[in-house]
């Protein structure tokens, strides 16, 4: 009998890249399928890194200038006003107060708008005489001379850029594997996997710590195999002896314990009529 033995990191290497040949795919419910597909430590926290750090770059985006560009050149035209006052933001930059200064002005056409500039510390007071920059196409559009028209510069976009970014590569890492595993689901053998031992993988969920389980199977050739699954909800895969795994036999090395998966998944397998005996 010849054996087989691979570790986990090769395992999640070579998922999908051997067919399964004729296996028949089965009925998966949609939704115990969708519930594999937003599995895993990776996927969770790559969701969540990205979903936060879009939401912050869309709230700090609403309170960053962008506008600093357009009064570079010769176009703006300046005037002198009074300020109507001074008030601190819940803003700061170096643990300096983020303060806004209201005014209003007059165009030349004898038309009055009113304005915010923002500047980090008190740079001006109540009836301060200010310079006030308008665009002569739009003259709404103003600022005070030296201060931004957002409370942040776009440069701080660039910090936040990075929670989506990592999101993203987390998620697309746990995501491709997720896929690989619906179709072990769907058209893997299955097997009873006999528990060898398990290690800590140094990764936590909610304080757990997620181990991992490595299980000795034999496939439909009479070969042995190590298949390994990683959950920080230990009783999973440590409640029996024997676990229910599911193979590709024409690629044993990849495989996936259905314990480790969601539950809706261990319920449809063991309510199967192809459940396996076990050995």
């Amino acid at each position: 009998m010849r054996g087989h033995k691979a570790k986990y990191s090769t395992t999640t290497k070579h998922l999908g890249k051997k067919g399964y040949g004729d296996a028949k795919a089965r009925a998966i419910p949609f939704f115990s399928r969708l519930s594999i597909f937003f599995s895993g430590v990776a996927t969770i926290i790559g969701l969540a890194f990205f979903l936060m750090g879009s939401l912050f770059m869309l709230i700090f985006g609403m309170l960053v200038d962008f506008t600093d560009w357009r009064f570079s050149d010769d176009d703006p035209i300046t005037t002198q006003t009074e300020l109507l006052e001074v008030r601190p933001t819940n803003a700061s930059e170096n643990d300096t107060p983020v303060y806004e200064y209201v005014y209003s002005y007059k165009v030349a056409d004898g038309k009055q708008f009113e304005g915010s500039s923002y500047y980090t510390g008190t740079a001006k007071f109540k009836n301060d005489v200010v310079p006030v920059q308008y665009l002569k196409d739009e003259p709404q559009t103003s600022r005070i001379e030296g201060m931004k028209k957002g409370v942040f510069s776009p440069f701080i976009l660039l910090f936040i850029l990075i929670f989506p970014v990592v999101g993203l590569i987390l998620s697309y890492i746990g995501i491709s594997k997720n896929i690989k595993y619906i179709q072990l689901v769907k058209y893997g053998k299955l097997a009873y996997g006999t528990f060898s031992h398990m290690e800590a993988t140094g990764s936590s969920v909610n304080k757990q710590t997620v181990f991992r389980f490595y299980f000795n199977f034999t496939d439909q050739s009479g070969n042995n195999f190590e298949a390994t699954g990683e959950t920080h909800i230990t009783s999973r895969l440590e409640d029996e002896d024997q676990e229910l795994l599911a193979y590709n036999p024409n690629f044993p090395e990849e495989n996936i314990m259905i314990d480790a998966l969601p539950l809706s998944i261990k319920k449809f397998f063991y309510n199967s009529p192809e459940l396996p005996q076990k050995q």
